[in-house]
């Protein structure tokens, strides 16, 4: 099924502050939300870590993972559950236990979550 939206709706999943310039999720909302505003194609919501559920993803088309801490195990679920839908996940490499959480995205995938 096919849903009309006015802006593509996505996820920044960060634990670092939005608005402090130089953080990734500051860069990375910039980036796919210059205008801050309708003009914008992109409708970007920010969250952390803690406490995000598939809820929080759902409606999402795509899930942009910047500085993170470990990610919880229902986190990652939720994640793989977000893939396995069809959506697409964004993981920037950077600092933070980077490794941790994609090897646990792919211990869920079965091996099967293929890097980009």
């Amino acid at each position: 099924m096919a849903r009309a939206v006015e802006r593509i709706p996505v996820v920044v999943l960060a634990d670092d502050d939005p608005n402090e310039p130089g953080t990734s999720s500051y860069f990375t909302i910039r980036a796919l939300a210059p205008f801050g505003d309708r003009r914008d194609h992109y409708e970007v919501r920010h969250r952390t870590s803690a406490g995000v559920s598939w809820k929080h993803l759902s409606d999402a088309t795509t899930v942009f993972v910047c500085d993170v801490h470990e990610l919880s195990t229902s986190l990652n679920a939720a994640l793989h559950r977000f893939v396995d839908s069809g959506h697409g996940l964004v993981f920037f490499c950077g600092a933070g236990p980077v490794n941790l959480n994609l090897a646990a995205l792919h211990r869920l995938a079965n091996g099967a979550l293929l890097p980009w």
